[in-house]
């Protein structure tokens, strides 16, 4: 029949559509979906290390910071206390020394006591200064101790606070 016919049926087919997202080098777009998706989570990946890289570095210098603040205030702490020692020294030899002059203090009874023995001795010097002058004969009456002290007891009560200052 007719010789055209197989060629007419060739004409009238359709032609077969290349395969729908393949590259030119035979490779299809499923191929392409999976080095996209590792591409983007390598990215993620080393965003999330550079962050916690940053993290970790920040965080490091934070806690040799407390280090160095925590050993400066131990040495000053350490300093305080020696100085706390010494100045605790100073007040203990103060205290001995205030309770030296305490007990070197003397009452009111010991003033009273070295007061009368030295304005005796006054009076008896005045007295022995005025008769020199005048005369022993001259037959005025000498009072030497105050009225209703014995000879020799002023001072005699006087010597133990005396002995206490010297």
């Amino acid at each position: 029949m007719d010789d055209r016919a197989p060629e007419s049926a060739e004409a009238d087919e359709p032609a077969q559509p290349e395969a729908v997202g393949k590259d030119p080098a035979g490779e299809g777009t499923g191929s392409r979906r999976p080095v996209a998706v590792l591409a983007m989570v390598s990215v993620t990946l080393l965003v999330a290390a550079v962050v916690f890289g940053v993290l970790f570095a920040r965080e490091r210098s934070q806690r040799q910071r407390a280090e160095r603040d925590l050993a400066a205030q131990t040495a000053l702490a350490a300093q305080r206390a020696t100085d706390l020692d010494a100045v605790r020294a100073q007040r203990a030899e103060i205290e001995r020394k205030l309770a030296t002059a305490e007990a070197q203090l003397l009452s009111p009874e010991a003033k009273a006591a070295i007061n009368a023995c030295v304005k005796s001795y006054a009076v008896l010097e005045k007295t022995i200064e005025d008769a020199g002058r005048t005369g022993y004969g001259s037959g005025s009456s000498v009072t030497v101790l105050p009225a209703g002290a014995a000879p020799g007891k002023l001072c005699t009560a006087a010597e133990p606070y005396l002995a206490k200052l010297a």
